[in-house]
């Protein structure tokens, strides 16, 4: 299994004057096919930060700000990010601003999960515990 997954969900909100950018990282018990046959979800409570404060990437590729706050709501981990004032940064904004990049993508380091049989005859993979490296900013 590789070190870093990564999931994605549409961006709730962009404010370029500010130079945030907020939405939901990653929705909780929400069943999402990963691969055939493969299922995940994550439990309220999973996304966990360790000593290295997550960052906000541009792709998974290059760091353009850092996750100023991360909230657990009923339906989600929520995420507020500082877009920091450089060109992949400026660019970034309006490359969201455009919607040409609309959605956040999570990477991960799974630490703990369960996982379980579907009537369909999938697995399921309940995340419980996963320590967040970087939310990016995709299209």
């Amino acid at each position: 299994m590789p070190d870093l997954l990564t999931r994605e969900v549409l961006i709730t909100r962009a404010d370029a004057d500010r130079r945030e950018i907020i939405g939901m990282a990653v929705p909780f018990n929400t069943p999402t096919e990963i691969v055939p046959g493969m299922v995940e979800q994550f439990e309220r409570g999973a996304i966990t930060t360790d000593d290295q404060p997550p960052k906000l990437f541009n792709r998974h590729d290059e760091p353009i700000g850092t996750i100023t706050a991360l909230e657990d709501r009923d339906d989600g981990a929520w995420i507020t990010a500082h877009v920091s004032a450089t060109r992949a940064g400026d660019d970034t904004l309006t490359l969201v601003r455009d919607g040409v990049l609309d959605r956040l993508s999570v990477g991960f380091k799974p630490v703990d999960d369960t996982t379980s049989d579907r009537a369909d005859g999938s697995k399921l993979i309940t995340r419980t515990k996963v320590i967040l490296r970087e939310v990016s900013v995709v299209p």
